[in-house]
Order: structure tokens, then C-alpha cells, then sequence
């Protein structure tokens, strides 16, 4: 990639990004392998540039909640890994994160499904409040939402 400076401004600068590396402990803590025996020996040594995405399988007694491809995406030096899940789930909804002025916390930011007894952590949305951690879990397939209020009502 080239860039020149033009009437005082670069044009697009080049961005950096890390490689990957698949970690055999979030690979067995999302309940997923990968599809070929052969990847399997090589997860310590190979590197995977940013973007790459590898095709995964459930564990055997595993499944996906929803019908869509297993794949881990690499993105800036970290590989997101799906789940996959041996009993009842439950799926939180974005409308009803917003009803309840919530976001999904740091580790949480990046799934969508749940497993029966788990605990989800939320923050509160700028403006608002919570007393305490906002916490909601998984049971039965209904997920809890704790509600939190603004903070000029505190």
C-alpha cells in the first residue's frame, strides 16, 4: 500500500493488525472442535491473519440453538469463538436490553445465547443505574432482565 502526503495530509494510512492463535482451552470451553483432524495437531503453532475464518463443529452431544455456520473469526488478534450448548438455552433480545436501559458487559459483548442456570452480567446504559450488579439469568428458556432507572430518579 502507498500513501503520499497532499496538500499537507496523508492520504489513508495503512492500519496493523495481530494474528491469531487458536487457544485449545476456549475451543473446549465453547463446546467446539475444529473440522479437520489435521488443524487440530497444528492450534499451538499456526498463526491466522486478521479476518481468516475457520469452519467448527459442535462437540459431539453439543448443538447451536440457531441453524448457522460455526465459525471463528479473527479479528485483531483475537479469535471470537461460538458456543455451542448440551441443554436448553435461552436468547437475550435487543429490544429487551433496551426496555431495560442495559448493555452486555465487556466479556459478554459478543453472544447471543445462554445456558439453562447461567448468569449473565449487564451494565447500565451511560445515564443510568443499577444498585448493585445487574445480573439476570437463564431459566427455562426465559432469560431475566434487571431494570435499570435513571440516575436523576436515584
Amino acid at each position: 500500500m502507498k500513501v503520499k502526503c497532499e496538500n499537507g495530509h496523508w492520504s489513508k494510512l495503512p492500519v496493523c493488525y495481530s494474528p491469531c492463535k487458536i487457544s485449545p482451552e476456549e475451543l473446549t470451553k465453547h463446546n467446539i472442535q475444529l473440522l479437520s483432524s489435521n488443524d487440530q495437531k497444528n492450534i499451538p503453532d499456526k498463526s491466522y491473519k486478521h479476518g481468516t475464518e475457520i469452519s467448527v463443529a459442535c462437540k459431539s452431544g453439543f448443538r447451536r440453538s440457531i441453524n448457522a455456520a460455526l465459525v471463528l473469526k479473527c479479528y485483531d488478534g483475537k479469535f471470537r469463538y461460538p458456543r455451542c450448548f448440551s441443554g436448553r438455552t435461552c436468547r437475550i433480545l435487543q429490544d429487551d436490553l433496551d426496555e431495560n436501559n442495559l448493555e452486555l458487559d465487556e466479556v459478554h459483548d459478543n453472544e447471543v445465547f445462554y445456558a439453562e442456570g447461567e448468569i449473565i452480567h449487564y451494565k447500565c446504559k451511560n445515564g443510568f443505574y443499577y444498585l448493585g450488579q445487574p445480573t439476570g439469568k437463564c431459566s427455562e428458556e426465559i432469560m431475566s432482565y434487571p431494570k435499570c432507572t435513571e440516575e436523576s430518579s436515584v
